[in-house]
């Protein structure tokens, strides 16, 4: 059973929350939407552990917070050579996670998948820290997997995942949906938004997003689209991450950049349509936006997540979904064929606004509040 939410401040105390999140930023952003709800509820000190090297790295020290770095990576496979130093890199990111929880005393713990929330679960295991798992994949990763066991609560964006979860974890299990910035949830008109981009504010456009790491393949769709933004047809909003150059030259109708971290709400509030890899958190920031949007999961993602969440949005009429291999030449036309018919748009967004759910930061920065201020009252005692 989950405890009962407190609408009361701590009296007097600090809730203390270590966080696991990083990789990517579908790792990462969740958690600092959780965070901002979390510190509408009262005094909060956070603490991130995460690779130095990765968007966390960057991100974490930027906004303020601390970020104990450890050297955990991605499972990479059982044929890798790489394989062999995992159990190093867990051996010293357990130690490292160790004396930062010996010196922090976080009263509860937060971890959204991937290499890092594994040392920190286990480390939260040994001391009785209540570990909460946010998961926002249909098929969830290895190291949510293996921490549901010990997990206070494990916290879903989609229905399906229980099912993918160890017997025993699923009477844990609260699907919330995913936390989702405020910024996002505050949608201006495509025309505004265009107004503020600097595009013009009828051209119909279309928002190419490869996520926070980039996309070669969705660089390549941008650049078959690329006459059609010459030629007045289109605009092109193209975020094509931090390791490509676009070509030079390009046309007043194409505004691209590595990343629109700042202006990702006018971002998506400009896009008539959206082409995006299926990561978990691209999903959820399109349900929360409302948009129609063409998926094209990456292949090399692990045990296939972006697949599953692609045809997961595809199942309920929410996105069109195209495999990688097929989408230089699959998503040029679907994106021509969808700005001739904006019906079909509209009913692709409203699909996947049905799937949003607003309150999701909220509800799991309840539910934080409370085991942390359970704990904190159980310090005191």
């Amino acid at each position: 059973m989950l405890p009962k939410f407190a609408s009361n401040r701590a009296a007097g105390g600090t809730v203390r929350i270590l966080i696991a999140a990083g990789g990517t930023g579908g790792h990462l952003f969740p958690a600092l939407a959780v965070l901002e709800e979390l510190q509408e509820l009262g005094q909060v000190e956070a603490w991130f552990v995460g690779r130095a090297d990765r968007i966390e790295g960057r991100v974490v020290p930027a906004l303020g917070y601390s970020l104990q770095a450890i050297p955990m990576r991605g499972f990479p496979g059982w044929r890798s050579p790489q394989v062999l130093r995992l159990p190093i890199a867990l051996a010293q990111s357990l130690w490292l996670v160790r004396q930062r929880v010996q010196e922090f005393r976080p009263h509860v713990v937060l971890a959204t998948g991937a290499y890092s929330s594994l040392p920190v679960g286990i480390v939260a295991r040994w001391y009785g820290i209540p570990l909460v798992l946010l998961e926002l994949n249909v098929h969830p990763g290895r190291a949510v997997r293996l921490l549901a066991r010990w997990a206070t609560a494990i916290i879903t964006a989609m229905e399906p995942t229980a099912l993918h979860l160890p017997r025993r974890a699923r009477d844990r299990v609260q699907c919330w949906g995913a936390p989702v910035r405020r910024a996002l949830r505050q949608v201006s008109t495509p025309s505004e938004a265009r107004r503020l981009l600097g595009l013009s504010p009828e051209l119909p456009t279309v928002a190419i997003l490869g996520g926070s790491l980039g996309s070669a393949r969705l660089n390549r769709v941008a650049q078959r689209l690329l006459p059609h933004a010459e030629a007045g047809r289109m605009q092109l909003l193209w975020q094509h991450g931090a390791g490509f150059t676009p070509p030079p030259g390009l046309p007043r109708t194409v505004l691209a950049r590595p990343f629109f971290a700042a202006e990702l709400a006018a971002f998506y509030a400009a896009a008539d349509c959206v082409v995006a890899r299926a990561g978990a958190m691209t999903i959820a920031e399109l349900c929360a936006v409302g948009r129609a949007a063409i998926l094209v999961p990456y292949p090399a993602a692990a045990e296939q997540h972006q697949w599953h969440n692609a045809r997961w949005m595809e199942s309920h009429g929410a996105a069109i979904c195209i495999a990688d291999e097929r989408a230089e030449t699959e998503v040029p036309a679907q994106v021509e064929a969808l700005l001739a018919e904006p019906e079909r748009r509209h009913r692709l967004a409203e699909a996947a606004r049905r799937l949003s759910r607003p309150d999701a930061a909220a509800r799991i920065a309840q539910l934080l509040w409370q085991l942390g201020t359970d704990s904190l009252s159980g310090a005191r005692a």
